[in-house]
């Protein structure tokens, strides 16, 4: 008896809203370039400092949840390498935690 499915049906509908979403996270992280925090109480707006604060953590896990894993999970299967595909599936739940 199988219960996983070897390929996935997606409808029109699925990768468009796939597409949205992502978008919307490539919006976010161009916000968050933008966006000033406080320190000490006084509200931080320089580019410089927010670049710097942002890139030590927060964009690379945005960055990391932004990546369309199922795009790269259907180019790599087309070319056969199976394990690849396994480990690719589980880092899509990284979206999920997000």
């Amino acid at each position: 008896m199988k219960l996983t499915y070897d390929e996935f049906v997606t409808s029109n509908f699925e990768v468009y809203l796939s597409y949205l979403i992502t978008f919307y996270y490539v919006l976010d992280i161009l916000l968050n370039f933008n966006t000033g925090f406080f320190i000490n109480g006084e509200l931080v707006r320089d580019y410089h400092q927010i670049f710097l604060k942002y890139i030590k953590l927060w964009f690379w896990i945005d960055l990391f949840t932004t990546i369309p894993y199922q795009d790269i999970v259907t180019l790599i299967d087309s070319s056969q390498n199976g394990n690849m595909v396994k480990v690719l599936r589980m880092l899509k739940f990284l979206r999920l935690i997000r």
